[in-house]
C-alpha cells in the first residue's frame, strides 16, 4: 500500500524568496531590500495574530475598581472639628495636670519630707574657738533639727548665734542631705573697760563683751566715768589707744574718759597726760614724744600749739 504523501509546507521567507526569484528583473540592492520589506509586514500580521493588541484605555479600565464617593454636610464636619478640638485640649489639660503632680511631689520631697532635713549629729563647727564655747553654739544649733536644708539660710543660722557675743561672722556650707559646716570667726580685744565697776572686754567696734579669761585682764584699761553716752566716750579712748606709740603705750596704766570727752592718760611712775578731747591726736602724739624728753609728771597737749609740762 503507497504511503500517503505529505503536503508541503511553504514558509514566509521561502515566498519571499520565490517572489524575489520572480523578480529577476530587479537589481540585486532592489530585490534586497525589497525582501527585508516583506519580512517586517509578514512578522507584524503574525504578531497580530498571536498576540491581539490591547490598547491602554482597555487596561485601565480593567484594573480600576469602581470608586465610591462619600460626601458629607457642613454640620458634621463642624461636629467633627469640634470633638478634634475638645480632644486636643484634653490632652493638653492632662499633660499640664500630670507635670503639676510632678513638680508638687518634687517641691514636697525637697523642702517637707526628711529627705533633706537637718541632722544636729551631721553639723561640723570650725574656726577659732578661743573664747566662744563649742557646746553654745550647738545648743543654739539644735533648734535647726528637722528642718529642710533649702529652707535654711545663712542668715537664719547667724540668727540662731547672734546672743553669742563673741561670735563675728559666721559663714555656712551645706551638706546635702544632711549636713551642715558652720565655720565661726571671734572677736578680737582690744581693751578692758571698766564702766560703773564691771569690767568688759571690747573690740575696736566699742563693743562690750564679756571676760572669759583670766588673762584678758592684761590689756590696756580704759575707764569709763561719763554716763551720759558712754558707748561715744569709749569710742573716744578706743581711738586715742590705737595711735598710742612706745615709750607711751609700755607704761600706760590707763585711759580715762571724763564725761564731756576728755581723756586723761596715766602712765606708770605716776606720769599723767592731759590728752584733752578726740581731736588732732595724730599732731598730739608727735608733740608728746617731744614733751617726754623732758621730766615733768604732768603733761598737757590738750592744745598742742601751747603745750604745757608741770
Amino acid at each position: 500500500m503507497a504511503r500517503p504523501r505529505r503536503p508541503r509546507i511553504t514558509t514566509s521567507s521561502q515566498k519571499i524568496k520565490t517572489e524575489a526569484k520572480s523578480k529577476s528583473g530587479l537589481r540585486p540592492a532592489d530585490a534586497l531590500a525589497s525582501s527585508q520589506q516583506s519580512l517586517q509586514v509578514q512578522a507584524i500580521k503574525d504578531r497580530s495574530k498571536v498576540e491581539p493588541r490591547t490598547t491602554y484605555a482597555s487596561k485601565t479600565s480593567s484594573q480600576t475598581a469602581p470608586s465610591t464617593t462619600v460626601t458629607y454636610s457642613f454640620k458634621e464636619r463642624l461636629e467633627q472639628r469640634k470633638r478634634s478640638v475638645r480632644r486636643r485640649r484634653l490632652i493638653w489639660l492632662g499633660s499640664f495636670l500630670g507635670i503639676g503632680v510632678a513638680l508638687g511631689g518634687v517641691i514636697w520631697a525637697l523642702l517637707f519630707s526628711p529627705l533633706c532635713e537637718l541632722d544636729k549629729d551631721q553639723i561640723r563647727l570650725k574656726g577659732e574657738f578661743n573664747r566662744v564655747s563649742e557646746k553654745d553654739v550647738r545648743e543654739r544649733l539644735h533648734d535647726l533639727q528637722g528642718r529642710s536644708l533649702f529652707l535654711l539660710t545663712n542668715s537664719a543660722v547667724e540668727q540662731q548665734l547672734m546672743d553669742i557675743a563673741w561670735i563675728k561672722h559666721s559663714e555656712v556650707e551645706w551638706n546635702f542631705p544632711h549636713g551642715m559646716t558652720v565655720t565661726l570667726s571671734e572677736k578680737k580685744p582690744v581693751a578692758v573697760v571698766r564702766v560703773k565697776q564691771q569690767l568688759y572686754l571690747t573690740d575696736t567696734h566699742a563693743t562690750l563683751l564679756p571676760i572669759v579669761k583670766e588673762d584678758d585682764k592684761q590689756f590696756p584699761l580704759i575707764i569709763i566715768k561719763g554716763t551720759h553716752n558712754s558707748h561715744a566716750d569709749l569710742d573716744s579712748g578706743l581711738h586715742i589707744l590705737k595711735i598710742l606709740k612706745d615709750p607711751v603705750l609700755s607704761r600706760l596704766e590707763d585711759i580715762t574718759v571724763q564725761k564731756t570727752q576728755l581723756v586723761t592718760l596715766h602712765l606708770s611712775g605716776g606720769v599723767v597726760i592731759e590728752w584733752g578731747d578726740d581731736d588732732d591726736n595724730d599732731m598730739k602724739m608727735k608733740v608728746l614724744h617731744t614733751l617726754l624728753q623732758r621730766s615733768a609728771s604732768v603733761y598737757d597737749v590738750s592744745d598742742p600749739i601751747h603745750p604745757v609740762t608741770s
